[in-house]
């Protein structure tokens, strides 16, 4: 079985209302469950 991670990421928008705003940045990392980065950072 493989060892359980998380993945902790930023999701920026333009404007107040996520129905109608557009994204406009996307970041995360992956971590272990002692919080070591796992993987390379996605941008």
């Amino acid at each position: 079985m493989a060892p359980h991670t998380f993945l902790w990421h930023d999701y920026e928008t333009f404007g107040l209302n996520p129905r109608r705003d557009r994204p406009a940045q996307f970041a995360g990392i992956r971590t272990d469950a002692e919080l070591n980065e796992v993987g390379e950072p996605l941008m």
